[in-house]
């Protein structure tokens, strides 16, 4: 029998820890949009914003990502 995992147990995720570059932006809005709902693309706008906001504060020399 696999072991049960509780939602509450399960890791929280950041999906802008996932957006790398701006091709991953552009696919994310791209996804988002083709599903049709208002109110995911408001919530994705926002995130491809705080990325946007955290490239913008941080050194310039950082360039490296885990892909």
């Amino acid at each position: 029998m696999t072991p049960k995992t509780r939602i509450s147990e399960l890791p929280d995720f950041d999906m802008a820890e996932s957006l790398w570059s701006k091709e991953d932006m552009a696919l994310y809005l791209s996804l988002v949009l083709e599903a049709g709902d208002a109110a995911e693309l408001t919530h994705a706008l926002g995130v491809v914003a705080q990325v946007g906001n955290k490239w913008s504060s941080a050194p310039a020399t950082v360039t490296t990502s885990p892909h």
